[in-house]
C-alpha cells in the first residue's frame, strides 16, 4: 500500500534492524523513526516471530539471558504486527 507521494505505509523489520537499535549503531535513528510512526499510526509495521527468535538467541548468547528477556518485552510493547507461522 503507497500513500499519494509514493512513499509506501507497510515496513518489515529484521532481526538486523532491531539489533541496530538495540546496540545504538549507525541506522538506528532510522529504526526509530519507523517506530514512532508506527506508534503515531502513520505507517504499519510487521515482523515476523523468527524475527523475536532470533533476537532472544542472538541476545542470550552475547548479553544473557536477563537482557534477552528485556529486549523481547520491549519488542512485544511496539507497535507492530507480528507475523506467526502458519
Amino acid at each position: 500500500m503507497k500513500k499519494q507521494d509514493g512513499k509506501s505505509r507497510n515496513y518489515v523489520l529484521d532481526s538486523t534492524a532491531f539489533l541496530t537499535m538495540f546496540e545504538d549503531e549507525a541506522g538506528a535513528d532510522t529504526v526509530q523513526d519507523l517506530l514512532e510512526r508506527a506508534n503515531m499510526s502513520k505507517i504499519h509495521v510487521f515482523v515476523s516471530f523468527v524475527t523475536f527468535t532470533e533476537i532472544f538467541y542472538i541476545t542470550l548468547r552475547e548479553k544473557g539471558e536477563e537482557e534477552a528477556q528485556k529486549r523481547i518485552k520491549l519488542m512485544d510493547a511496539l507497535a507492530m504486527t507480528r507475523i506467526e507461522s502458519s
